[in-house]
């Protein structure tokens, strides 16, 4: 796992150092970089596979007219080395970065097609003066560019490319208006206008300074008809092959485990590989919901070395810190904790495996369950009472008492699939950001519906509403926070995270599972459950799906209302000329609204509903300071 950067247009050795210092925590235990007349390639490197310095990056193939700088694994590289060999081609390394080189100079870039593990990385042909860059098909690693003027360059983190002076920190109001809604940026922007991401599952060329940009994967829905056994049967079997594959490592190796299905499945099958398995839970200080009791039956059973890791209140300071590692502003509660238990297991392990993309693939998250209910039995609730009673109510109330307004939105548009998810999943929906945003910022949006129409297209690649739903949140909530997640709070300890539930074999063929299999009733991850059915213990496979977040209201109490009012109000305040600073007042004090006293604090989930929305802008304001304003993180909190 490693740091990649470069340019191609310019030729300065300064920049290109710089770029690589900022991406020093990526990659402690190597460093290096190539430089020619056309390109400048940089890299930084963790040692996972093949330790010796031979490995060095960036790499080149014999005749030194090819050169990669790569970050990730290919699990799949010793079977194609094996067929490449045969083919005549010479390796002096024992890596899957030569792979990549010579499976290049074979199959130019159809040679993604044969990749099986997690990637990203700028390969230079010098021959054809071409530059190559891909991205793997799940984008659990993260690629970004900035091309302008005949210069272009690549990173796989943003403040790398912020080390060339040129690029404007110019915040894209579209960008934002994306960030407000669903805590991440949609599709290939970023939130600053002349930086972009690749793609998951694309590949870019450039060549005669021309940019061309070609998806090579997708997600095709063709269900296979087959029986529950047959369906449970196969997920079993390529989980297995998929955790065997991610146990490939030179280096200590362990697992997270919340005593949840995915995780103690990834250890179920850990165990048939290994006897040396070290795992990690975390649990919030005073909070009566950790998952230590399960975790602790799922260890005993499999027999890991397992730790306890109680994260304590003052881990909101962390705040800064966690941010600038997570390079782009995303609104998600759980980086505080994810920080923290890769804090903490870096003392045993460097590569550590997670069960993030089970619920995305096998339809886990509460969403399935709300949509699939509301369709089934909207019909039952009179149109007027869905269109204009609630919605009548609702504006009854006080303008600020939003969760209403939001809820007959829900009602009103179940038969849309994609509108009814945006009503049902938005921080901040079109409503209120008529409320939060300036009168410039409104301006300057345009189309305050834009974020809708961001995620409207991803609805249409599929029939039915829950393989939609699936097919959006596998394009962007997924690279866009989940794997954004894990990919910086690993890397921000030198860690290298694998998931084994995104394993691309597994994802295709999740595809073709009836959607009846995976979400049956109220019973979510059906034909995970029934595949794990006598390997893990009954109490894990019935139990409730507890998500992990971080219980704000309760946790952070006073602290967060303390930290929230310092960062969003006058004089610290420092993005007034984006948002209605009498409107984040009043939201401030959410705890007065009649929709929260009423319902919302009554439930667990629901009574994150304003808080969050507090969380999304704490977020993008420290983000600001941080890389627009410039601010060192010890002054920002």
């Amino acid at each position: 796992m490693c740091g990649i950067c470069g340019f191609y247009g310019m030729n300065d050795k300064v920049t290109l150092n710089k770029m690589c210092k900022a991406l020093d925590f990526r990659g402690p235990d190597d460093h290096g970089d190539y430089t020619d007349s056309k390109i400048s390639l940089g890299h930084r490197r963790l040692s996972i596979i093949d330790l010796r310095k031979i490995a060095k990056q960036p790499m080149h193939n014999e005749n030194k007219d090819i050169w990669i700088a790569y970050n990730g694994e290919i699990y799949n590289f010793k079977d194609i080395k094996l067929e490449l060999e045969k083919k005549g081609h010479k390796f002096y390394t024992n890596t899957d970065t030569e792979v990549i080189i010579h499976a290049y100079e074979e199959y130019s870039e159809n040679c993604l097609g044969l990749f099986n593990g997690m990637f990203a990385f700028a390969l230079w042909d010098s021959k054809k003066k071409k530059l190559f860059l891909a991205r793997d098909r799940l984008g659990i690693k993260p690629l970004y560019y900035y091309f302008k003027d005949g210069l272009f360059i690549f990173a796989s983190e943003i403040k790398s490319i912020l080390q060339y002076g040129g690029v404007k920190r110019e915040i894209s109001l579209g960008s934002l208006n994306d960030f407000l809604a669903f805590r991440y940026v949609i599709g290939d922007n970023t939130i600053l206008k002349d930086i972009k991401r690749l793609l998951p599952g694309h590949c870019l060329v450039l060549e005669n300074n021309e940019l061309k940009i070609q998806k090579y994967w997708d997600i095709n829905f063709n269900y296979n008809n087959k029986s529950l056994e047959y369906n449970s049967g196969k997920v079993r079997e390529l989980l297995s092959e998929s955790v065997e594959r991610r146990l490939i490592s030179d280096v200590p190796l362990g697992a997270l485990l919340s005593g949840g299905i995915d995780s103690s499945a990834i250890v179920a099958f850990m165990k048939n590989y290994t006897n040396n398995i070290k795992t990690f839970t975390i649990g919030f200080e005073g909070e009566p919901d950790n998952e230590f009791k399960y975790a602790s039956k799922v260890a005993e059973k499999f027999e890991t070395d397992h730790k306890e890791i109680m994260l304590k209140k003052t881990s909101l300071k962390l705040l800064p810190k966690i941010i600038y590692h997570m390079d782009e502003p995303v609104g998600d509660l759980t980086t505080i904790p994810a920080y923290s238990i890769f804090e903490n297991a870096k003392k045993y392990v460097t590569v550590i495996l997670m069960g993030e993309g089970s619920d995305e693939i096998m339809m886990g998250y509460e969403q399935y369950r709300i949509m699939d209910f509301s369709k089934k039995y909207s019909r039952l609730v009179p149109a007027f009472v869905k269109r204009h009673l609630i919605k009548g109510l609702a504006k009854m109330l006080p303008k600020e008492e939003t969760a209403f307004e939001k809820l007959s939105n829900y009602l009103g548009d179940i038969e849309d699939t994609s509108l009814s998810y945006y009503s049902l999943v938005s921080v901040f929906n079109s409503f209120e950001k008529k409320l939060l945003y300036s009168k410039k910022a409104m301006d300057g949006v345009n189309d305050i519906s834009s974020d809708y129409t961001a995620i409207a297209g991803y609805f249409k690649k599929a029939k039915n509403y829950l393989d939609q739903i699936m097919y959006y949140e596998l394009k962007t909530w997924l690279p866009n926070d989940i794997l954004l997640r894990c990919d910086r709070m690993t890397m921000a300890h030198s860690m290298e995270g694998r998931v084994p539930f995104l394993d691309y074999k597994l994802v295709e063929f999740s595809a073709t599972i009836p959607s009846s299999l995976k979400l049956r009733k109220t019973t979510e991850k059906f034909v995970l459950k029934k595949a794990m059915s006598g390997i893990l213990p009954d109490e894990i496979i019935k139990r409730k799906k507890q998500r992990f977040f971080t219980p704000i209201d309760h946790w952070f109490g006073k602290e967060f209302d303390s930290v929230a009012r310092s960062l969003l109000t006058e004089p610290n305040f420092v993005n007034k000329n984006y948002f209605n600073k009498d409107y984040i007042e009043k939201l401030l004090d959410y705890k007065k609204r009649y929709s929260y006293k009423l319902i919302l604090k009554h439930n667990k989930l629901l009574k994150q509903y304003y808080s969050r929305q507090i969380w999304s802008l704490m977020t993008f304001e420290i983000w600001y300071k941080i890389f627009v304003e410039g601010i060192k993180l010890g002054k920002i909190m």
